[in-house]
């Protein structure tokens, strides 16, 4: 609904394999009908997602690319199950890094906070995970599925550092790519959250520049300084960037 004349929007999901639903269209109806069809299956491979969105899907997009990541965060590879991804978040970073994609992600605890596992049995929530600590109780469990076995079992592991990890890593997707991380506690800011980030759209600017001499595919940091700004002001931008092959 916040989308602008000439904006286009591509749909994927995403459990234990990646499927675009809706190629990239400027038909916000044709969107909004592939998000209402929509349903949560299988494992997780948040990580073969987003390499596959940044290689494919928005390989031949031009202007302003942008990755909206609604998530739990949390890659089934993290499990050392064979229901995650097949890239390595270390793969994926270095291929968001090469590439001019910005990455907001949108970030669900998927287990009730230590704080919220014996919630106020008298006070209504809006907290999502303090529905789930209501509906599950003091079980900090996770569980992982897969989409051909949808019986969901519990996962070996210390859910909290899993979760830690898994959050940890959207953050790096965001800081890396001059997008923004947001962590979702209520379901009332989830609109919010996207209102955000269509703001930030229209707030990016391109900064060109050259040099005399860099060394071939090296990583090279940038930090980018303004002057003068208004008190409050964020700036955030790419970390750097890889230098391209020479030319022979």
């Amino acid at each position: 609904q916040r989308a602008r004349k000439g904006d286009e929007i591509a749909i994927a999901t995403f459990s234990s394999s990646v499927r675009l639903i809706q190629p990239f269209t400027p038909d916000l109806a044709k969107a909004e009908k592939a998000l209402e069809a929509i349903k949560p299956a299988g494992g997780t491979a948040i990580y073969d997602a987003v390499h596959m969105a940044v290689t494919d899907y928005m390989k031949d997009a031009t202007g302003r690319k942008a990755i909206v990541l609604f998530t739990d965060g949390i890659d089934n590879s993290l499990f050392g199950t064979a229901l995650g991804s097949s890239h390595s978040f270390e793969t994926l970073l270095r291929t968001v890094k090469d590439t001019d994609c910005l990455i907001y992600p949108i970030f669900v605890q998927p287990i009730p906070e230590q704080r919220q596992l014996t919630p106020d049995p008298n006070r209504s929530s809006t907290s999502l995970t303090e529905q789930r600590a209501r509906a599950n109780g003091p079980n900090p469990q996770l569980y992982c599925g897969s989409e051909t076995n949808r019986a969901e079992r519990a996962v070996p592991c210390d859910g909290y550092q899993i979760v830690a990890v898994g959050k940890k890593h959207l953050q790096q997707l965001a800081e890396e790519t001059g997008g923004a991380f947001r962590g979702l506690n209520d379901m009332t800011t989830l609109a919010d959250a996207y209102s955000q980030i269509a703001a930030d759209l229209t707030t990016v600017y391109t900064i060109g520049f050259s040099v005399r001499f860099i060394d071939t595919n090296h990583w090279h940091p940038l930090k980018v300084r303004i002057r003068d700004t208004p008190v409050g002001t964020q700036t955030r931008t790419r970390g750097g960037y890889f230098s391209p092959p020479s030319r022979q």
